[in-house]
């Protein structure tokens, strides 16, 4: 009976070491070519129906986490750019968009402490200081969870590979 084994990747656990191990059976021993072409077409449907939807789960999260890092980004060159170039205490002039392109001059009497949305809505009152801080810890964050969902998509594209090599291997054996 021929067996297909491989390790998708070794995932560090509560400080010990686990494999994911995936075993395929091959079921050539008595169903012949056509249960190896139904195990094959099962193959391909497990990529399609499970790994890709995975896949593409992974990515778009990856993408939404990479805006998060670029709108902290701005912040924080706003920040520094203000802090650079007006007082702490100062006041400044600018246009808020309403709604469909019109726009309103606004006044901001005191400009030496903002509103940072933290998520769920939520906004705390900083200095630019204590802000520049938190946004650097949070990219630092945000940084961390890109690592670990590209971790994920290439375990993932890893898995598709090696399924579609020990199909193409197994359709030129038959």
């Amino acid at each position: 009976k021929l067996q297909f084994l491989y390790f998708i990747g070794i995932a560090m656990i509560n400080t010990q070491l686990v494999a994911d191990e995936v075993v395929f059976d091959l079921g050539k021993d008595e169903i012949g070519k056509v249960g190896l072409d139904a195990k094959m077409a099962r193959w391909e449907g497990h990529i399609h129906e499970v790994l890709m939807p995975k896949l593409e789960g992974i990515v778009s999260e990856r993408d939404k986490v990479y805006e998060d890092i670029a709108e902290g980004t701005k912040l924080t060159n706003f920040i520094e750019n203000h802090l650079k170039t007006c007082e702490e205490d100062s006041t400044l002039e600018t246009m808020i968009d309403l709604g469909h392109h019109f726009y309103a001059t606004a006044e901001l009497p005191n400009t030496g402490r903002i509103f940072v949305n933290i998520g769920l809505g939520i906004y705390v009152h900083y200095t630019y200081p204590e802000a520049l801080a938190y946004l650097k810890q949070r990219e630092a964050r945000l940084e961390q969870r890109v690592e670990a969902l590209t971790k994920q998509a290439s375990r993932i594209k890893v898995e598709m590979k090696i399924i579609y090599e020990a199909i193409a291997e197994f359709s030129q054996q038959q």
